[in-house]
C-alpha cells in the first residue's frame, strides 16, 4: 500500500468486513528512521509512503486483528537499487 499514508482507517474497514479467520496481506515501504524520532509514516520523494515497522505492527491490535507476521523484504527496485519494505499479515480471530 505504497500510496496510503495513514493506514489505521483502512485497517479498521478491512477488520469490519473480514470473515472470522480471514486474512489481510499487504506490503509497505519501510522507513529508515526510528519511529521514536519521526512520524510513523512519511511521503517519499517519488510519491510513495514509507511506514515505521512499529506503527504497522500496532495496527493489528488497534483494528481488532491478530498480527500473523511482519517481515522485512525488498518490495521493489528503484532504478536498480532494492527498496526495503515490510510484508505484513493480519488475521481476524486467533490463528
Amino acid at each position: 500500500m505504497p500510496y496510503c499514508g495513514e493506514l489505521a482507517p483502512l485497517c479498521r474497514l478491512v477488520a469490519a468486513r473480514l470473515a472470522p479467520g480471514g486474512q489481510f496481506l499487504f506490503s509497505v515501504e519501510a522507513m529508515v528512521e526510528a519511529a521514536s524520532t519521526a512520524a510513523p509514516w512519511r511521503l517519499c520523494r517519488l510519491g510513495r509512503y514509507a511506514h515505521a515497522a512499529e506503527y504497522v505492527g500496532s495496527l493489528a491490535a488497534a483494528s481488532g486483528l491478530h498480527l500473523l507476521f511482519l517481515r522485512e523484504e525488498c518490495v521493489r527496485l528503484e532504478g536498480r537499487a532494492p527498496v526495503g519494505g515490510l510484508i505484513v499479515g493480519f488475521q481476524k480471530g486467533t490463528p
